[in-house]
């Protein structure tokens, strides 16, 4: 029985290794033309998403709340590059500063929404 349980808990252990390596997790400056600047992105791709060339993702734009950054979703989910895998979908997250995500019309240089319903998608 000792044997068994062993068994299981290093497939499990293996099963676990194989999904975390595979995920690509990068920081991406995407320039936009609207706001004339570059912001950046954390891209979650998903295992073996480089030698899929003809497959399709869905992508999940996380956005951060106030105050916060593009990289506050993979500090605060330390899973998300697995979840990635396990779901299959690239996972994006841009810097929304603190726009709440919507065209100022005071400020040129706040633009938002047009930067991540258009330029960045």
């Amino acid at each position: 029985m000792k044997v068994h349980k062993y068994l299981i808990l290093v497939l499990f252990f293996l099963v676990k290794a194989a999904t975390v390596f595979g995920q690509s997790v990068d920081t991406v400056a995407v320039y936009s033309p609207s706001m004339n600047k570059y912001i950046k992105n954390v891209i979650i791709l998903p295992e073996n998403y480089d030698n899929e060339e003809d497959k399709k993702y869905p992508v999940v734009y996380l956005l951060h709340g106030y105050g916060g950054n593009y990289n506050n979703w993979i500090n605060i989910k330390k899973n998300l590059p697995e979840l990635a895998t396990l779901l299959g979908l690239i996972i994006v997250c841009p810097d929304g500063q603190n726009s709440w995500y919507w065209d100022s019309p005071k400020d040129p240089k706040m633009k938002f929404e047009t930067y991540i319903s258009s330029e960045l998608v």
